[in-house]
């Protein structure tokens, strides 16, 4: 979380404190709009909830299951990276979900 001091001034020059520890946290500003396209190879969590309707927590889980892949930008000794998961494994992982569907279906008749 990003910080940001205030500068913290009494009227009539009265207890001047330049640097306080009054601190408030700056807003993150996310994307209005996410830019993906069919030729899309890549993309992040936004992507993949603008493409296929699959949001945050489904992805990475799906990710961590092995079910889609996905690469991490994450640099050795960084706290946080970027995740990009893979566009054409979720088009086979949908795929693969609809003709199980599918196949389960025709078994029942």
């Amino acid at each position: 979380m990003h910080l940001v001091e205030k500068d913290l001034r009494l009227d009539k020059g009265k207890h001047h404190r330049s640097k306080s520890s009054v601190m408030t946290p700056k807003k993150k500003q996310r994307p209005t709009s996410v830019l993906v396209s069919l030729h899309t190879e890549t993309t992040d969590y936004l992507g993949v909830q603008e493409l296929f309707g699959i949001r945050r927590g489904l992805a990475y889980h799906l990710a961590q299951t092995g079910a889609i892949q996905s690469i991490s930008l994450k640099e050795p000794g960084e706290a946080r990276g970027k995740r990009l998961f893979d566009v054409a494994s979720i088009r086979a992982f949908l795929a693969s979900k609809r003709d199980s569907e599918i196949a389960g279906k025709a078994a029942k008749q």
